[in-house]
C-alpha cells in the first residue's frame, strides 16, 4: 500500500501527474497540479483539478478545484466544479458551487450546493490565469 505521494512539480516539469491504465494506487495523492487518472485509484486525491478518463475508477474522497469524470467515481468529492459526462458514473455525497450532469450519466447521492464559493472561484480562476503566465 501507497502512504502518501507528494508533489509540486512532476517529473518532466508538466503540471500534471498521470496514473496510467492498468496501474492501481491505494492510499493518498498530494500535488499542487492537476492529476490524469486513466487506472485505478483507492484513497484520497488532493489537487487542482482531477480528470478521471474513461474507463478508469476512483473510490475515495477527492477534493480539487475542478473534477471532470469520464469513468467511474464512487466517494466524497469536494469542488468548485463537479463535470460528470456521458456514459460516467458518479455515486456518493458531492459538494461543489456548479455541477454539470451531461445526459447519459449515472448520477446517484446526495449534492451539497457551496454557496459562498461563487466569490471564490474568480480567485482560483486568476490563480490558474497567472500560473501560465
Amino acid at each position: 500500500m501507497l502512504e502518501m505521494i507528494k508533489s509540486d512539480t512532476p517529473l518532466g516539469g508538466n503540471d500534471t501527474t498521470i496514473i496510467h491504465a492498468g496501474m492501481k494506487i491505494e492510499g493518498k495523492l498530494t500535488t499542487s497540479g492537476d492529476i490524469l487518472i486513466e487506472g485505478s485509484v483507492f484513497g484520497e486525491i488532493k489537487a487542482n483539478d482531477v480528470t478521471i478518463a474513461k474507463g478508469a475508477a476512483v473510490n475515495g474522497t477527492i477534493n480539487a478545484s475542478t473534477v471532470v469524470v469520464h469513468g467511474s467515481v464512487e466517494g466524497t468529492i469536494n469542488s468548485l466544479k463537479l463535470q460528470v459526462n456521458t456514459d460516467a458514473t458518479a455515486r456518493g455525497e458531492f459538494t461543489q458551487s456548479i455541477l454539470s450532469v451531461a445526459p447519459g450519466a449515472s448520477f446517484e447521492g446526495k449534492i451539497h450546493q457551496k454557496s459562498s464559493s461563487v466569490s471564490a472561484m474568480p480567485q482560483a480562476l486568476e490563480k490558474k490565469e497567472n500560473k501560465s503566465l
